[in-house]
């Protein structure tokens, strides 16, 4: 089968692409909370809470990237879907590790914030991509046969 230049540009996009899709995430969670929080006339809460911000962007993130490589991907979309939720696993994983031991470099010490619920919420935030991607995979084979 003859791959032509969109199918490997797709490919090398997939990375980079899912990268700043969870990048860019972060800014509808932000305005989000920042408008349900602090906003109006009379605000829930003064001065503006950053953990529940803290909290679930790590989740959105991972989530968006998970999906969004999937898409991006030409083929074997549930396997790279797998290989980027376990790479962010891993990085969580060694950033949990990092801040419980209370890792220091130059001026700047890694701690966990609220016992590490960003990062656990970060890997709960990729397995629910991860089964948002192979849930619409199965409903997508199901439709053409």
């Amino acid at each position: 089968m003859d791959k032509g230049f969109k199918y490997w540009l797709s490919w090398v996009g997939v990375l980079p692409i899912s990268i700043i899709a969870g990048v860019l995430v972060t800014f509808p969670v932000h305005w989000v909370l920042y408008r349900t929080l602090s906003g109006g006339d009379s605000p829930f809460i003064t001065p503006y809470p950053e953990l529940p911000e803290r909290i679930l962007a790590p989740f959105f993130t991972a989530l968006a990237i998970v999906w969004v490589a999937s898409q991006i991907a030409p083929e074997h979309k549930f396997k790279t879907a797998v290989v980027l939720a376990t790479l962010w696993i891993f990085g969580a994983g060694g950033g949990f590790v990092l801040g419980y031991v209370g890792n220091y470099s130059d001026n700047v010490q890694l701690n966990l914030i609220a016992g590490g619920l960003p990062i656990i919420m970060g890997v709960v935030g990729a397995a629910v991509g991860l089964y948002l991607v192979k849930k619409r995979l199965s409903e997508e084979r199901t439709k053409t046969t």
